[in-house]
């Protein structure tokens, strides 16, 4: 039995963005050829590339993902930090479809997983409390976390 994941297009000549940090301007963009990553490909062949449809999301990704925000309530980043980071533009050559995720149900009827198991994860225990809401890293997903984490009691991801 095979289970369909649904899926979603990005075009070709789509940019996508990339934020990593100044020092390593002459390198790849990719990381985690070690193994060492939980997405590392096992074969260690190729590398991992976090990529947003825009700047909030591949910031998201990069800068903000070990933030401890049920710690730190100035929601603030250090100017030193933002000028030892650079913005890569990646460009899509071919149209790519990609498996996607976040759609509903997908995560009960191809994971296993049911709704008391996905809504009882302790947000602080895995480090990346912005990855783990429902929808393509908008700001309606992060709104719809920030009243998730309200109602458990937690500070909000972003101020109302």
């Amino acid at each position: 039995m095979s289970i369909e994941v649904p899926s979603f297009r990005i075009d070709a000549r789509e940019l996508l963005q990339h934020v990593s940090r100044v020092t390593y301007r002459d390198t790849p963009p990719y990381f985690g050829r070690d193994g060492t990553n939980r997405y590392d490909a096992p074969a260690r062949d190729y590398g991992v590339l976090y990529l947003g449809r825009d700047l909030s999301t591949a910031l998201m990704e990069s800068v903000f993902h070990k933030h401890q925000w049920d710690q730190d309530t100035k929601r603030s980043i250090a100017l030193r930090e933002v000028q030892s980071r650079l913005v890569r533009a990646v460009g899509v050559l071919e149209a790519l479809n990609l498996a996607d995720l976040t759609a509903p149900g997908v995560m009960a009827n191809c994971f296993g997983l049911n709704l008391e198991q996905l809504a009882s994860r302790d947000c602080r225990r895995d480090g990346h409390p912005a990855a783990t809401f429902a929808s393509r890293n908008s700001a309606a997903g992060i709104e719809r976390r920030r009243r998730q984490t309200n109602a458990m009691g937690r500070s909000p991801l972003c101020d109302s």
